[in-house]
C-alpha cells in the first residue's frame, strides 16, 4: 500500500520499483472513495507518464494511448460518484525512463476534493 503526501497526487512509479527496470512496464494502481451522501459531479484530472487507462467502479472511463512525458491535467473527464464505495483502477504504461502517475478529484467548480487516498 502507498499513501501519497503530495498535493497534486504525484506518485513516483520509478522510485517506488527501483533498482528494478521500468524500461519498459505497467503499473496498476487502486484506490476507492468513499462518498457518505447523495450522487455528485466531479472533474478526475489525470497526468501520467506515458499512456492510461482508467476505470471507475468497473467502467473503463478513459484510454489515453500516448507517450509524453508527466504533466497535471493532462486528461480530464467529468464522472458521477455514487453515494458509498467508489473504485478507481488505473492503468500506466511505460515506455523508458520516468514512470509517473497523478490524479486528482475536483469539484464542479474546480477546488480539490478533501480526500484521504491510499493506492495499491
Amino acid at each position: 500500500m502507498h499513501t501519497t503526501d503530495n498535493p497534486y497526487g504525484i506518485i513516483d512509479l520509478r522510485r517506488m520499483f527501483w533498482p528494478q527496470s521500468t524500461d519498459p512496464s505497467v503499473a496498476y494502481l487502486y484506490t476507492e472513495v468513499e462518498i457518505p451522501d447523495g450522487e455528485r459531479s466531479v472533474q478526475v484530472r489525470l497526468g501520467s507518464n506515458d499512456g492510461v487507462v482508467l476505470w471507475h467502479n468497473d467502467e473503463r472511463v478513459l484510454l489515453s494511448d500516448t507517450e509524453r512525458p508527466l504533466a497535471l491535467d493532462q486528461d480530464r473527464l467529468v464522472i458521477r460518484l455514487s453515494p458509498g464505495i467508489n473504485t478507481f483502477l488505473a492503468k500506466v504504461n511505460n515506455t523508458d525512463h520516468n514512470f509517473a502517475f497523478a490524479m486528482r478529484l475536483l469539484n464542479r467548480d474546480g477546488v480539490p476534493l478533501r480526500l484521504t487516498a491510499q493506492f495499491e
